[in-house]
């Protein structure tokens, strides 16, 4: 499954899905980022030092 990472109106990557847990319906994927990426970069980086765990409602995920 394909997954179109946004931050507001802002493609910043493409993510190639696979099923992690599927009795727990979790799903991981390596993030292949677009050039938009960089201006938030530090900010994404943040957010996973403070162990803030990235949701569908933290990010706009756009799953195909």
């Amino acid at each position: 499954m394909k997954g179109y990472l946004y931050i507001e109106n802002d493609w910043i990557g493409k993510i190639e899905f696979e099923v992690m847990d599927e009795s727990m319906g979790a799903i991981w994927g390596d993030l292949i980022p677009t050039d938009s990426y960089e201006k938030y970069q530090s900010a994404i980086r943040q957010h996973f030092e403070l162990k803030v765990f990235l949701t569908s409602k933290t990010f706009n995920i756009e799953l195909r």
